[in-house]
């Protein structure tokens, strides 16, 4: 097992190869160098503290763009980007890479 310097916890098999790592399961937030892919969704987490009276009120997914949405049914998108030039593709799916830039 390591937590590597971006903030992933990754572990690792006896042969060395990954096995689990944590930047495959978003939760509430993403740091430097994870992924969003397309069928994931950041939901807030919810406390005492937190204005977010509800789980799942809030969320932000990838699909060929990045949208907001509220949770209603259907769900009432509040921000979507027009054109989404950070959107990347693999052979499997759509996703979305945090960077910090200087």
């Amino acid at each position: 097992m390591k937590l590597t310097d971006t903030g992933n916890l990754v572990l690792f098999n006896v042969n060395g190869s990954v096995v689990w790592q944590s930047f495959d399961h978003p939760t509430d937030c993403l740091v430097p160098g994870q992924r969003l892919f397309q069928g994931q969704q950041l939901i807030p987490s919810v406390s005492s503290t937190d204005w977010t009276a509800q789980k799942g009120l809030y969320s932000l997914q990838v699909t060929d763009q990045l949208f907001a949405s509220v949770g209603s049914n259907p769900p009432q998108v509040y921000y979507i980007t027009p054109s989404f030039n950070s959107i990347k593709t693999t052979k499997e799916r759509n996703y979305i890479l945090v960077r910090l830039f200087n």
